[in-house]
């Protein structure tokens, strides 16, 4: 590393606009260290260093390729940026209660990542890319357009919670048993109406909500899962028998079962 592109990353490391500036203007004659330090272009590091000066409080500061955490909430964002990928440490990423209506398949690329909060916006499909981020632990969906699902999505093996309310989903894929870590599922308020068959082998799940869907009859597989103490059924329109409501109270500590519609909220 030559003694011009080390002044040039203390320009970058500093909090003053002016140096960060300047350090952009002078990047241009240090693209090949510039491309080999930090893995990325010029002109993407640039744009997403004034895409963070305009969607956060505070202005960035420091090196942007050694950020772990970010809030993004609330600022009416529309699209994450494709060079989101120059955030290749991030670990814990908020980007809740927006407008972005689908990802770039950049985000496949924060192979870190382990918090991925995305609840509240318009979003209407995932990228095939997500299968990437194998440290992912926690994934909120909640409250976006969804249909349905990348089968890629179940690859994820180190997911722990997996928050789906509110979305147009009508089925949930057979290969969700390769969620073997999971412990809490939230499918409420959506259009599925039944379970696959293989979301038994989901031995650590704890958690399971299933309200305000579509389902006719009561899904038996629920029987067969162990380790579950928190059980939504609220607002189905589900016949259940006597012994199996017998059944489930005994079994479970916590549970919610109605015989009411969605409809019966409103009256």
């Amino acid at each position: 590393m030559t003694k011009e592109f080390e002044n040039l990353l203390s320009l970058f490391e500093s909090d003053d606009a002016d140096n960060i500036k300047l350090a952009f203007q002078l990047a241009t004659n240090y693209k090949s260290e510039f491309e080999a330090y930090f893995g990325c272009l010029v002109e993407e590091y640039e744009e997403m260093y004034y895409f963070l000066e305009e969607n956060t409080y505070e202005k960035p500061s420091g090196i942007l390729t050694e950020i772990s955490s970010l809030k993004l909430l609330r600022f009416r964002i529309i699209e994450i940026p494709k060079s989101i990928k120059v955030l290749v440490k991030l670990k814990t990423f908020d980007v809740s209660d927006n407008y972005i209506s689908e990802l770039p398949k950049e985000i496949g690329e924060l192979t870190h990542l382990t918090t991925f909060n995305l609840g509240n916006n318009k979003i209407t499909k995932l990228p095939k890319e997500i299968f990437t981020l194998k440290k992912l632990e926690y994934l909120n969906l909640n409250d976006n357009k969804l249909i349905t699902l990348p089968v890629e999505l179940t690859t994820l093996s180190k997911l722990t919670i997996l928050y789906l309310e509110r979305n147009l989903i009508e089925k949930i894929s057979d290969k969700i048993h390769q969620l073997k870590n999971l412990h809490t599922l939230n499918l409420n308020w959506n259009q599925i109406e039944n379970l696959p068959k293989k979301i038994v082998k989901l031995k650590n799940l704890q958690t399971l909500t299933i309200s305000n869907n579509n389902f006719k009859v009561f899904p038996l597989e629920i029987m067969e899962l162990d380790n579950l103490r928190t059980l939504g059924l609220d607002a189905m329109q589900i016949e259940l028998f006597t012994n199996e409501i017998e059944t489930l109270q005994n079994k479970y500590k916590y549970l919610k079962i109605n015989k009411f519609t969605p409809n019966d909220y409103f009256d």
